[in-house]
């Protein structure tokens, strides 16, 4: 009877080992730099516009717990980080009208069959006054190690169908 109670635990063990690494994703650290020929052919085939979602160049950090990302565009510089369990992650993006206050981003990271889905909500200003941005960006790595990044959203004129598609160099 402890024998058979002994394997029961056992394998229980070893399933919820299994669960929890099915549940992380691939690490996406390093020094990416966006590669123009592979995101015109990816983003073309998904129907979606080219472009670099995360600058020319971005560094990523990744722990078993965050994502952070450091993008340069020209003399901006941003810093996200997100939690990968899912939870609450608050950012500040920089408006896009000049002389405007940041802009809070409220976002949700969770892995889903080896793609990290983040969900964002923000406001951003306009002449209107704010306009609600809701957006999602999901990231995966390719068969030879690109990182893909896909962006949809509403509203549409500020989160248009997008794909890019990154090398890592470091």
């Amino acid at each position: 009877m402890q024998r058979t109670v002994s394997i029961v635990l056992g394998a229980l063990l070893l399933s919820v080992a299994a669960s929890a690494q099915t549940k992380a994703g691939p690490d996406f650290a390093g020094t990416w730099v966006f590669d123009q020929a592979a995101t015109l052919a990816n983003a073309t085939a998904a129907r979606m516009q080219p472009g670099p979602i995360f600058g020319e160049s971005f560094v990523a950090e990744q722990s078993a717990a965050t994502l952070t990302l450091r993008i340069s565009a020209g003399t901006l510089q941003v810093v996200a980080v997100y939690a990968l369990d899912g939870s609450v992650s608050k950012n500040v993006s920089p408006p896009a009208i000049q002389n405007a206050p940041a802009i809070e981003v409220i976002s949700h990271a969770k892995w889903d069959a080896g793609r990290l889905i983040i969900t964002s909500n923000s406001q951003s200003p306009s002449a209107n006054g704010p306009v609600v941005v809701d957006s999602t960006r999901t990231m995966w790595l390719d068969a030879t190690g690109r990182l893909v990044i896909e962006r949809t959203g509403t509203p549409r004129t500020m989160v248009p169908p997008s794909r890019s598609v990154y090398k890592k160099v470091q």
